[in-house]
């Protein structure tokens, strides 16, 4: 296989042009290179075709197997393994391509990029009461009690609180969760909500449900997965929206430096209104609510795409290069600035948020439309 191979198929995958095979190929094997550990690595400096054609054939083999196994009325898509092989072996080169060979940030820039890592778990715990606790450093087990309800750390990533006899007197002590740029973590609240938090993402929640209702406040995007009250709705406010629910699993967007606030169903219902009320939505599974300054509306949505930050990845769709970027600069703690006109630059793929800064540059240099400089922690942008 020539390298020119290689750079064509990858580039028709990121520029959302390849085939439905070849998606469906690609992202069979990206998920299998997700499923390595941090620890392990091909052996680049020795790889070989035949030994990469080798690894391939067996992947075939097993999934052949897996496709015996299943119940004959599934839709038999991919009959050609042989074509199967032959793509997936490109892939498995432009891959070795991709990390040794092709680096596409501007040289001088590499060293400072390599350096960059991407982010992790941490969040801080602002409490009513006026405690703050850093919840990356502190050890796992019980953290604090206050009120009737008390907050642990369960593990590296996830903090959960827990009511007792809720107080129906007095005011009602709210609790922040920060997650900082370059963060990640999730909360359980005292209902069994389970809340995701992104980077540069803050919840602002009571220790206790008290009341009709169930409030708390979103800034940044947060993935919701709402334990069911049927007399007790659980509301999302953000700067320019409210989101009902009653139990169901929904994901809102609403950085401040986005243009939009974007909510998106899995499961369940949804209602969506604007600040002022005078615009309200219900979505259904698969459906999103967008709002700009000026309107409200409901589109279909692609589910994965809005929830995989959760399971570690980008994934980006004919979104703009700007899009692109400001989430890439919110996980890896880094500036970006801008050298030209970058209009109708857009990006399509998957990319792993365990790769350090430089390899995910390399990767959105492969459009063509795109070049980049780093220094310390800022990123500037060039055609």
């Amino acid at each position: 296989m020539k390298k020119d191979q290689f750079k064509i198929l990858i580039d028709k995958y990121l520029r959302n042009q390849a085939t439905e095979d070849e998606v469906y190929l690609i992202d069979k094997y990206y998920d299998k290179l997700s499923g390595h550990t941090e620890n392990e690595a091909y052996p680049h400096d020795t790889v070989s075709e035949q030994a990469l054609l080798s690894k391939i054939n067996h992947e075939i083999d097993a999934i052949e197997e897996s496709k015996a196994s299943t119940p004959k009325q599934t839709v038999k898509l991919f009959p050609n393994w042989l074509k199967i092989a032959s793509v997936l072996a490109i892939i498995s080169l432009a891959y070795y391509f991709f990390q040794e060979k092709n680096l596409k940030v501007q040289q001088g820039a590499v060293d400072y990029a390599s350096k960059i890592l991407p982010g992790g778990n941490k969040a801080i715990l602002r409490l009513g009461n006026g405690k703050s606790i850093d919840l990356t450093a502190v050890r796992t087990g019980k953290l604090t009690a206050f009120g009737s309800s008390s907050a642990s750390k369960i593990q590296v990533d996830e903090v959960s609180f827990a009511d007792g006899i809720a107080e129906t007197s007095g005011p009602q002590q709210l609790n922040v969760i920060e997650v900082p740029v370059g963060g990640f973590f999730k909360v359980v609240l005292s209902d069994g909500t389970k809340v995701w938090l992104n980077s540069a993402s803050s919840l602002t929640f009571p220790s206790d449900f008290i009341g009709p209702q169930r409030n708390v406040k979103l800034t940044g995007e947060g993935y919701f997965e709402v334990a069911h009250q049927a007399q007790k709705p659980f509301v999302v406010e953000t700067n320019k929206q409210s989101v009902e629910v009653l139990g169901t699993h929904f994901n809102i967007n609403a950085y401040a430096d986005e243009d939009q606030v974007k909510t998106t169903l899995l499961t369940g219902s949804v209602k969506v209104r604007t600040p002022n009320k005078m615009q309200s939505a219900l979505l259904k599974p698969g459906e999103a609510a967008i709002f700009t300054d000026k309107s409200l509306s409901v589109h279909q949505a692609d589910v994965n795409q809005s929830i995989d930050w959760i399971n570690g990845r980008f994934n980006f769709s004919h979104t703009d290069i700007k899009s692109v970027l400001r989430k890439i600069a919110r996980w890896y703690d880094i500036e970006v600035s801008y050298e030209g006109d970058f209009t109708g630059v857009e990006f399509g793929g998957k990319i792993s948020k365990k790769k350090n800064l430089k390899e995910t540059l390399n990767m959105l240099s492969r459009t063509g439309d795109v070049k980049f400089k780093v220094t310390g922690r800022r990123v500037v942008v060039m055609p």
